[in-house]
């Protein structure tokens, strides 16, 4: 932890206040704005309802989560709400009632004005559920509003919410306005999943490190879709109340699959086999569990609400194995790794609060908006700014590191006195140059007057003059072929057939140069040099072509009249 705190720079800080101080002013800004939309003077109806089920009448009833007093509706039991209708808002009016997986009949008197899911009823198929704005007439006032939900197949119901009236001009605004965190953060992580799977899917073609996007797209677009089913806000763009509620649970069973496919990736090649085994097992379990519930749920066999449970279940386990056996977080780990984890362990957190909070609910009736709004969009929110953060260092450490062995690589090829090639570097241009049919010319070149120069001025002056040299040759051969140096005064030019015709423009370029460097030499640069062209070999290979050009380059040393030619 101390080193951590080291490393960390007051620019860091600074920014770091800065970023949370602008993401306050936005949350305010945005509270704000949303306190605009809410309506205070929603008329709670949860008094004096009239309640008959199984053909018994409760008088004077009190709804606000409201338990039926004789259990569960099967299927086709009814239990019907009734009270007379007092609203003392202006009209037109708006009635709102939630409905969960059960058919609804919405009757004036004798008159009904809304019904949904009777049909599906009677045909043994699966209800959805929704929140339903019913608009009543203006004649409503005094007279007996009934209410009546009925059990549907394979779909027990045995609790209802308030009811409230409210005005129309204020009906949608005021739901949105109430579930808006759920409905920008649902549109947040949709939009950002798919263009992190799009954005991923295409990247990964040029780079595998890319993969880790194509998950993080995926969690965050099952996040959010569930998050908007769930709340309801998903209504804003479509009243299929069936498929988004086959929706909310498909996309909630199907958000540990990326996760752990996250987890594989990052612990790829660092587990024993029974760890990676059981994370291998775990994540089959879980592709499973959603194949079999869908199945199921589409078969009209069991209805994957029914499966809850056993999610739930199975969610506590994955946290508790994760995090108890080191699979989320160790010492061993690099920065973005413990960013990943950091998000992990919020996110687990936050989903577990919310199981405890949707159990304490379903349990105790709870009715207020903290206790029946779901924690998890947040948890997912900071989540999968975690991993982008993560993904974005892991990025740039990926990056760095690759520079870092790119320049090791870069070394290992260039000589350190000169910066021109070494041989290793000559030599595997010489296996290129063996599977290539072009032709090509290799120049054999021999410094004269380095050992002149150490004997009588000393190692360091024969240091600047092979690097002297060595500037000549680049810059004699830029743009037409590859300078090499072999070692001590020795060195190889390679030209490809390209610039086959412009060797002499080396040549032209060295005689101007070596002048012009060696103002300041204690000798005056000079080479002896040899040239062999590949054509001229049969069957010959570079290293043929090279000590071909190696004896000229000798035959001139020894035929120059030089005084500066080793003995």
């Amino acid at each position: 932890m101390l080193k951590l705190l080291k490393k960390i720079k007051r620019g860091h800080i600074l920014w770091t206040m800065v970023a949370v101080g602008v993401a306050m002013v936005m949350v305010f800004m945005f509270d704000h704005f949303r306190a605009g939309g809410i309506d205070n003077n929603i008329q709670r109806m949860d008094e004096g309802w009239t309640v008959t089920q199984n053909g018994h009448v409760y008088e004077d009833q009190s709804i606000d989560v409201y338990k039926f007093p004789e259990g569960p509706l099967g299927y086709m039991d009814s239990i019907i709400f009734s009270k007379r209708f007092v609203f003392k808002g202006r009209p037109p009016y708006m009635f709102r009632i939630k409905a969960h997986h059960a058919a609804v009949r919405v009757q004036i008197e004798d008159w009904t004005v809304f019904m949904y899911g009777y049909d599906r009823l009677m045909q043994h198929r699966y209800i959805g559920s929704g929140v339903f704005s019913v608009p009543v007439p203006y004649t409503v006032n005094g007279k007996v509003l009934n209410v009546t939900f009925y059990g549907g197949f394979r779909q027990p119901v045995d609790r209802v919410s308030t009811f409230e009236m409210l005005s129309t001009e204020v009906a949608y605004t005021d739901y949105m306005a109430r579930h808006a965190y759920s409905l920008y953060i649902g549109i947040f992580l949709v939009v950002l999943g798919f263009l992190g799977i799009i954005f991923g899917l295409v990247a990964n073609a040029f780079s595998k490190t890319f993969y880790r996007f194509v998950l993080i797209g995926a969690l965050s677009l099952l996040v959010g879709v569930w998050s908007m089913c769930y709340s309801k806000v998903v209504q804003v763009c479509s009243l299929d109340f069936v498929t988004t509620s086959f929706m909310e649970y498909l996309c909630l069973y199907m958000i540990p699959i990326p996760f752990l496919l996250l987890l594989q990736d990052m612990h790829k090649g660092k587990l024993s086999p029974k760890k990676w085994m059981v994370l291998r097992i775990v994540t089959v379990i879980s592709i499973l569990f959603v194949v079999v519930t869908s199945v199921l749920h589409l078969m009209n066999i069991a209805l994957m609400m029914h499966f809850l449970t056993v999610f739930h279940v199975f969610v506590c386990f994955l946290a508790v194995y994760t995090l108890g056996t080191g699979l989320v977080y160790n010492r061993k780990m690099g920065t973005s790794e413990k960013i990943f984890a950091l998000g992990i362990v919020i996110f687990f957190i936050v989903g577990m609060l919310d199981v405890v909070r949707f159990q304490l609910q379903h349990k105790f009736l709870f009715s207020n908006d903290f206790m029946s709004m779901t924690w998890t969009p947040w948890g997912a929110l900071l989540f999968i700014l975690c991993l982008i953060i993560a993904y974005i260092v892991y990025a740039f450490e990926a990056v760095a590191a690759k520079a870092e062995k790119d320049v090791l690589a870069e070394l290992a090829y260039k000589d350190v006195l000169t910066g021109l090639f070494n041989r290793t570097k000559c030599e595997q241009i010489f296996d290129v140059l063996d599977q290539e049919d072009g032709n090509y010319a290799i120049i054999s070149i021999d410094m004269n007057g380095l050992k002149v120069v150490n004997d009588s001025h000393g190692h360091t002056n024969g240091d600047r003059l092979i690097c002297r040299f060595a500037d000549v040759l680049r810059d004699s051969v830029a743009g037409i072929g590859t300078a090499v140096r072999m070692g001590g005064d020795e060195f190889v030019v390679i030209i490809r057939e390209s610039h086959l015709t412009e060797m002499h423009v080396v040549k032209e370029r060295m005689d101007a140069l070596a002048k012009q460097y060696s103002k300041d030499l204690p000798v005056e640069l000079e080479a002896s040099y040899g040239v062999a062209l590949r054509n001229e070999f049969s069957e010959g290979k570079a290293k043929d072509v090279y000590r071909a050009a190696d004896e000229r380059m000798y035959t001139m040393k020894k035929e120059s009249k030089s005084k500066l030619v080793r003995k």
